[in-house]
């Protein structure tokens, strides 16, 4: 009848899972240290402030190094299907 459906390999999209996780996490990291910090300087938070953005810069970083190992490891895949 129809294809028979291949359930060896997960599906490509399910390495996009976790990159919420990827970005959220260092910028809350940032934020909760720089709490922490400004905790006897409640008037300017000058720490959690430059903490989130330092976080903010990792989490992107690291968002866009994780989205380009997905993309090669889907390439390779699709390289490997075509043979």
């Amino acid at each position: 009848m129809g294809k028979k459906k291949d359930f060896s390999r997960p599906k490509a999209g399910l390495g996009y899972v976790g990159l919420g996780f990827e970005l959220i996490i260092p910028i809350l990291i940032g934020v909760f240290i720089g709490q922490k910090l400004d905790g006897a300087e409640p008037d300017f938070p000058l720490w959690t402030l430059l903490l989130s953005l330092l976080g903010i810069v990792v989490g992107f970083y690291s968002f866009f190094k994780e989205i380009q190992r997905i993309q090669k490891r889907s390439e390779e895949n699709d390289e490997d299907d075509n043979k």
